[in-house]
């Protein structure tokens, strides 16, 4: 295989993504899917921008405890988007389709298991919980519920990744005897607290809180 075979198969694989989406693009104005966040944060900022990409999803609503995040959601989502602290109001709301949860690894069964007993469709960042037993009560939340729960792999998603994949188990590129995988993040994991307020300390840096991690062994 050379390197135009590589990149025609990868090309191809994205040309369909643009197609779906191409074709979302034609839905009626009553194909509008109407999302609300739990946890928008740093991630949660960033999977809002993502979804905002695809044709008739807005957002109906946001929820984070942490007041200042309020004001930065809205500037992704519009300043009239509502905006709540406690997550079982925002589940209550009749105009909301879907959930995007992005709260701490330690709150997500709590928040993704309410989300699907209240009738809507998840999607949760990963990792799906902190311990087994979680994963369990919401693989039965699920299966209650007859909702869709997406968990954020992303890259099990991406086309590149997914064509990689198809490249090996077709046998084009031989047998694997050897992989070699790098991930350079540039930036600390601690993050700034305002005023140094100790009161947010636990909240904005929970990775490094018991209770709230599990280190970084899951990031």
């Amino acid at each position: 295989m050379n390197r135009r075979e590589f990149l025609g198969g990868a090309g191809a694989l994205a040309a369909s993504t643009f197609v779906e989406q191409s074709s979302a693009a034609k839905l009626p104005a009553s194909s509008q899917v109407n999302l609300a966040i739990i946890g928008p944060g740093s991630r949660g900022q960033q999977l809002m921008r993502t979804f905002l990409r695809v044709p008739g999803v807005r957002f109906a609503g946001l929820c984070d405890i942490y007041e200042p995040r309020w004001d930065q959601a809205r500037k992704i989502t519009g300043e009239n988007t509502r905006a709540l602290r406690d997550y079982r109001e925002l589940l209550s709301a009749k105009d909301i389709d879907a959930i995007i949860v992005s709260t701490p690894l330690s709150l997500h069964s709590e928040h993704v298991t309410a989300a699907l007993d209240s009738g809507h469709h998840v999607y949760g960042e990963k990792s799906m919980a902190l311990t087994v037993e979680e994963c369990g009560q919401m693989r039965d939340a699920v299966k209650k519920s007859g909702k869709h729960y997406q968990i954020g792999l992303q890259y099990h998603y991406a086309p590149w990744y997914r064509e990689a994949i198809r490249l090996i188990a077709s046998g084009k590129i031989g047998q694997v005897t050897q992989i070699y995988s790098y991930w350079h993040r540039n930036n600390s994991w601690r993050r700034p607290v305002p005023n140094n307020d100790p009161k947010l300390e636990r909240l904005i840096n929970w990775r490094l809180w018991p209770r709230r991690r599990t280190w970084f062994t899951s990031h």
